[in-house]
């Protein structure tokens, strides 16, 4: 099997974009696996067709499933979802990303870092800077156009 197919994640997105966890379990399951949470990802920032970074080009580009990362056919350049947003330069996955996400968004109470430690198996210095990446990606969204 080729590692290159055009346009694979942005098809199942679109299949899969109806389907909301609503439960802790039900978002450790969906987003638990990593091409899903790609796909999220990408559904979630360019809609249905991914923009190149790099020439802003919306044609069908070149997915690379084993890098979960695309090829632009103009520029010939690769780009990703994580690229200028909070996941960038993170070593840690977008499964494990979207989980802390779902947690904080849905919950009533303020989310620990020891929590988040446990729940998704990573150091808790590595849920306290998840959990800043977040608060920071949140106060950005809150604050007026002019500060930013």
């Amino acid at each position: 099997m080729h590692p290159c197919t055009v346009d694979t994640p942005g098809q199942l997105a679109a299949a899969e974009s109806g389907q909301i966890p609503t439960t802790l379990l039900d978002a450790m399951r969906f987003y638990g696996d990593a091409d899903v949470a790609t796909r999220t990802l990408a559904a979630a920032r360019w809609g249905h067709g991914e923009e190149c970074l790099h020439c802003h080009s919306r044609e069908r580009h070149f997915y690379i499933s084993t890098r979960r990362i695309w090829k632009c056919r103009s520029c010939r350049k690769q780009f990703s979802p994580k690229a200028g947003t909070i996941f960038e330069d993170s070593p840690i996955g977008l499964d494990r990303w979207l989980i802390a996400i779902w947690m904080v968004a849905n919950s009533e109470q303020r989310v620990s870092s020891y929590k988040l430690h446990r729940l998704l198996g990573v150091t808790q210095t590595t849920a306290q800077f998840m959990l800043r990446r977040i608060g920071l990606a949140a106060q950005a969204r809150k604050a007026p156009a002019y500060v930013r």
